[in-house]
């Protein structure tokens, strides 16, 4: 979800796909494990960049496609992640 809340962020109304929610596991080895890692802490960078970035207005804006803040939106992923 974070990939997605950093797409919403950017303008782009983005639905969860099937699977994209909570991916497949397909391999259970450690370096599986430590790249799904990076891939999650590069996704909050993107946000925090992008949020560092906007006007502190931006954040009563609704997101596009979605009927919630940026700021809503914002909470929820901190309280998802």
């Amino acid at each position: 979800w974070t990939m997605a809340v950093r797409r919403r962020l950017a303008g782009e109304p983005v639905a969860a796909g099937e699977g994209e929610d909570w991916p497949a596991v397909t391999s259970h080895e450690p370096s599986a494990w430590l790249a799904t890692l990076d891939v999650l802490e590069q996704a909050h960078a993107s946000v925090v960049a992008h949020v560092a970035a906007m006007p502190a207005d931006a954040l009563a804006d609704l997101v596009p496609g979605q009927r919630v803040t940026v700021a809503a939106t914002l909470h929820g992923l901190v309280q998802h992640t």
